[in-house]
């Protein structure tokens, strides 16, 4: 059905809320930049939908603005409106650096009785903290002159589930409700709201930093010996494997690519790479290289009959 709205906003007395810092931005670390540049105002209008209509007024509401040339690996995000004028936002994500993923991330914004309170900047945005509870998740938050404490349960059966396709072709499940309940300890005292607060919930792809290194490496040595590599095999092997291992054989296949040039090697310099890392004693040798080879092998040799047609033994190539 056709979907159509109008509608207006007076904007209340908070502040512009942002949220990723400046350097970040400025290094190209973070790929999107969030701000909110009405955080609390009054909305009015109406909405269609499939021909029918619904109009509100004096309605709270805020406006958020993202902008950048790709998304962030994954985020939480929660804004609330509370009955006394109090407004809260929080964001909690991760970006990709290349095959590693960064470090949590988590910035809040807190306007009350006419203050705006903020924990933000490198140091407080990397000790606060977020963690999946239940349907929903908690935070802890530091403003300096006091701490908060919450979580935001958004319901299941008015949460709408979105797939994000990124600029990269990475894809991201986007949980987002306006529909959630939110409740925060502050001053001693709860504020709580029931289902009015927007919660927003987004994961990618937990292969997707790992392969974007382990495949290319798998190709390229998938041509060597003119085998075809499956991309989504190389991703089902990566996601049977914990986070440490997947990361280790990341790291292998970026240091390969990277430093070694491994895609522009001929055969017989490849191979003998291949071998050289294959027989090293180096403990950080093994705990790269080995990962790697356990992704990438079956996917390239497939079977013990292909081994053998190849004249692969298990350690060295013939």
């Amino acid at each position: 059905p056709e979907a159509s709205w109008d509608f207006s906003w007076k904007p209340d007395p908070s502040p512009v809320f942002e949220f990723v810092p400046r350097l970040l931005a400025a290094l190209g670390l973070a790929g999107t930049v969030y701000e909110t540049p009405v955080s609390s105002g009054k909305f009015a209008g109406s909405f269609r939908l499939g021909g029918k209509s619904w109009e509100f007024s004096d309605a709270p509401g805020c406006i958020g603005h993202l902008r950048g040339k790709r998304m962030g690996d994954n985020w939480r995000w929660a804004h609330a409106i509370f009955e006394d004028g109090t407004v809260f936002e929080i964001l909690s994500a991760q970006a990709l650096w290349g095959p590693f993923r960064s470090p949590r991330l988590t910035i809040a914004h807190l306007w009350r009785e006419g203050r705006h309170f903020v924990s933000a900047g490198l140091r407080k945005g990397l000790s606060n903290r977020t963690e999946a509870a239940g349907e929903g998740w908690r935070f802890r938050v530091d403003f300096g002159e006091f701490s908060t404490e919450g979580e935001c349960t958004p319901p299941a059966d008015m949460t709408a589930l979105v797939d994000y396709t990124d600029t990269d072709g990475r894809h991201l499940l986007c949980a987002n409700s306006k529909t959630a309940a939110l409740r925060m300890k502050l001053d001693g005292s709860v504020l709580e709201i029931k289902d009015t607060a927007a919660v927003e919930t987004v994961v990618g792809d937990k292969t997707y930093a790992s392969a974007r290194w382990v495949f290319p490496y798998a190709l390229a040595y998938g041509k060597l010996v003119g085998v075809r590599v499956s991309e989504s095999g190389i991703h089902r092997r990566l996601g049977m494997l914990p986070i440490e291992i997947r990361f280790a054989a990341a790291m292998g296949a970026f240091l390969i690519l990277r430093l070694a040039r491994f895609e522009s090697l001929s055969k017989t310099d490849a191979d003998r790479l291949l071998q050289r890392l294959q027989s090293s004693r180096s403990l950080i040798v093994k705990c790269l290289f080995f990962p790697l080879r356990a992704v990438t092998l079956p996917e390239i040799y497939g079977s013990p009959e292909r081994m053998a047609r190849f004249g692969y033994t298990g350690k060295v190539r013939k």
